[in-house]
């Protein structure tokens, strides 16, 4: 069975909106940017990756994709989180199936062996693997096998969402307690403690100087 990573972007202007106050809008453009690059070359290097969807509304993030040879999806309305992903479990139906690893770009403590072992922790039959954040209550990672199993269910206490609806499934399921999945980036005291952002401050402080001297 083939396995797909599906990396969903927001416009790289739109992503991360509630740390707009921390930095200016282009700086924080080219942290979005970060993210997704973070993400995708974290999943071109796991070996329990077979094959590579973005999906995203915005071209330039589809184009950056394409030309690290992954499949590439214009997302289409309604433009939500669950909508992408169940575009994207479509698209690899369309394909001739396979599971699916759904990759948010805001786990910036995640390494290559975190992805692996996480992967590793496979079964044979129908099976849903989730890593929940660090409250326990939203979903960070999910792996679904095959990628139609379920229908994505983001958003407030997804993780218990994510829970009952693989069991009402009748599949198995494994929840991966994995401390760098489990923390992601979302608020600006998030930021703060950020080991990722602050290894890239100077390069987005640059980016926001060379912006204003085309101004």
């Amino acid at each position: 069975m083939i396995t797909w990573a599906v990396i969903p972007v927001k416009p790289l202007h739109k992503g991360k909106s509630r740390l707009r106050e921390t930095m200016p809008r282009s700086a924080l453009y080219a942290f979005n940017r970060l993210l997704f690059l973070h993400s995708l070359e974290i999943a071109m290097a796991c070996p329990e990756i077979d094959r590579i969807l973005v999906v995203s509304r915005d071209p330039k993030v589809l184009l950056l994709a394409a030309e690290m040879g992954c499949a590439t999806l214009l997302e289409q309305p309604p433009r939500r989180l669950n909508s992408a992903v169940r575009q994207a479990q479509a698209f690899i139906r369309e394909q001739g199936g396979g599971s699916m690893l759904v990759l948010p770009v805001d786990l910036t403590q995640i390494l290559e062996t975190d992805l692996r072992l996480f992967l590793e922790e496979r079964e044979e039959g129908t099976l849903g693997m989730l890593v929940p954040d660090q409250a326990q209550q939203g979903t960070n990672a999910i792996y679904l096998q095959p990628a139609d199993l379920i229908s994505p269910q983001f958003g407030q206490s997804s993780f218990q969402k994510h829970t009952q609806a693989t069991l009402d499934a009748g599949a198995g399921l494994k929840i991966v307690l994995n401390q760098r999945m489990m923390h992601d980036l979302d608020t600006p005291a998030d930021l703060m403690e950020s080991r990722f952002y602050k290894e890239n401050l100077e390069s987005l402080t640059s980016h926001h100087e060379r912006t204003l001297t085309h101004v």
